[in-house]
């Protein structure tokens, strides 16, 4: 019976705490967060952090420093690729160098007198083979020499075809009338 007792009189007591209350401590408005959370742009070590949490800050104010090593280092092999292309654009634009221009003529040059040498040993190689003074092997490696020499003379002659060779451009300084021959 007691704890019927008990059970009842700690039901009234909440039924009683749940009535009316007193509206003078209540406050009608809005809650608002002066909390912004900010990420960096890139994943590089953290070096200083120039603001307290909770620390009133103002916009434009650093509040944490980067270890900048790195993308320094990105940033100048950037800047290294960018000059290399535009130094190769600038000599596509130009054309190539007198010295290029040299090289590859005589690359040509050199092959050509190369071809022409192992044309010759070739036609050699052949009259003794046909006396029987010489074996097979050489006369094979006269021809296999013959055609690298072919060879090497279409590859320089390409490398001097590659090269844009500069144009040159002819005007009269004064004004008048163009003719044939001069005069």
């Amino acid at each position: 019976m007691k704890h019927k007792f008990f059970l009842a009189l700690s039901t009234f007591a909440l039924l009683g705490a749940c009535g009316a209350s007193d509206e003078s401590n209540r406050v009608v408005g809005e809650l608002a967060s002066d909390r912004i959370e900010i990420s960096a742009e890139s994943n590089e070590p953290i070096v200083e952090i120039a603001a307290a949490e909770g620390q009133a800050v103002t916009a434009g104010q650093i509040l944490v420093r980067q270890d900048g090593t790195r993308a320094t280092a990105r940033l100048a092999q950037a800047e290294a690729a960018l000059a290399q292309q535009q130094a190769r654009l600038d000599e596509l634009v130009r054309g190539p160098r007198r010295e290029q221009i040299t090289a590859a003529r005589a690359g040509v040059e050199g092959a050509a007198q190369e071809l022409a040498f192992r044309d010759s040993e070739l036609v050699r190689v052949r009259e003794v083979h046909k006396r029987g003074l010489t074996s097979t092997e050489q006369l094979d490696a006269a021809k296999a020499a013959l055609d690298a020499a072919k060879a090497i003379d279409k590859v320089a002659r390409a490398r001097l075809e590659e090269l844009p060779l500069p144009t040159v451009a002819c005007s009269k300084p004064a004004n008048g009338r163009a003719r044939d021959s001069p005069s």
